[in-house]
């Protein structure tokens, strides 16, 4: 997704199957990024600018929070760097759906994003036949 602020990347994980589970995402940051948790998101700044992490379509127990971590850049090389992290017990089947955005997002922006997947699903596997609301998200499946 491109605006005319930059681009948007979505982030959709799927989680297939029955019964309750205990999901967490893990976003690990590039060593020197700060990461401050607001309203809007998540806000990540660093020395060329920053860039917000936005759960545009979520489960509604999402928990946020910044750990400290540590990335690879190289094989026996470890830098220290920070992971937000994600939790949440939700019911399968569910999806999550985050963008990285040069700005925090409008609802209707969040919106658009999720339109804008589907369109993309509906050219990679085909439209889907069968559609139905979970819990204020979007379900699909192929009949």
């Amino acid at each position: 997704l491109q605006d005319a602020d930059g681009v948007t990347t979505i982030v959709r994980d799927r989680l297939t199957g029955t019964g309750t589970h205990a999901c967490v995402w893990r976003f690990h940051l590039a060593p020197g990024l700060e990461a401050e948790i607001r309203a809007e998101g998540v806000r990540l700044a660093g020395q060329k600018g920053e860039v917000w992490l936005v759960p545009a379509d979520v489960p509604p127990a999402l928990r946020l929070s910044v750990q400290e971590g540590w990335v690879s850049p190289s094989y026996g090389v470890r830098q220290p760097s920070l992971v937000v992290v994600g939790e949440a017990t939700v019911e399968a089947p569910t999806t999550a759906v985050f963008a990285f955005a040069p700005a925090p997002l409008s609802q209707e922006a969040r919106e658009e994003c999720l339109v804008l997947l589907g369109r993309i699903e509906d050219q990679v596997v085909g439209p889907a036949t069968d559609e139905r609301r979970t819990e204020g998200r979007t379900s699909r499946t192929k009949a």
